[in-house]
């Protein structure tokens, strides 16, 4: 009888591990291709990016603060990302719980939350390296 217990957990914190992400078309009515996850750069600053980006869309991603990591994030914004046809995201921040406010809200039994935020850009400089996924599918 431990299994099903088991097995309903592990489903439970699969869930609550998983962050939810949106994306906030900068310019509605204009559609780019979907690319795919992988070919998606991720930069940290707007310098490192490719020059002569168009802004696509704003990525607000977020998740249980203890079960989402920062890497699951990056993950499911660079997916978001090419549902809008991005080639990179540009990260603007990945906040979380510290360690002490992870305790206290743990103790207290209040859920901690973390959120990032991104902004996706289309570069024709690196449109090859995205369509090559897409006829791959």
């Amino acid at each position: 009888m431990r299994t099903p217990c088991l097995i309903a957990l592990g489903s439970m914190i699969s869930l609550a591990a998983c962050a939810r992400t949106t994306a906030s078309l900068l310019t509605p009515g204009t559609s780019l291709p979907a690319t795919c996850e992988s070919a998606i750069m991720v930069y940290d600053t707007p310098a490192q990016a490719p020059s002569g980006y168009k802004e696509v869309a704003l990525i607000k991603s977020e998740g249980h603060g203890l079960l989402t990591s920062p890497a699951a994030m990056r993950r499911s914004m660079r997916s978001k990302a090419a549902s809008v046809g991005a080639t990179g995201i540009i990260l603007t921040g990945i906040d979380g719980p510290g360690t002490v406010s992870a305790a206290v809200e743990t103790a207290l039994s209040i859920p901690s939350r973390r959120e990032g935020m991104a902004l996706a850009i289309y570069s024709p400089a690196d449109s090859s390296r995205t369509s090559a996924c897409t006829t791959q599918r």
